[in-house]
């Protein structure tokens, strides 16, 4: 899975992961969730929108 977060600074888009891994795991748990920010001009062919 593939999260785009717009966020100002990374400060901001680790604080919103944060909640969404928290929110995935309360939801599916047992799970382990892990959230990787990349910088904003990260591009990929793997990633789709």
């Amino acid at each position: 899975m593939h999260l785009i977060v717009d966020a100002p600074d990374v400060e901001t888009a680790h604080r919103i992961t944060e909640e969404v891994e928290k929110r995935l795991e309360e939801r599916f748990s047992p799970v382990r969730i892990l959230i990787h920010v990349e910088p904003p001009a990260y591009q990929s062919n793997h990633v789709s929108f």
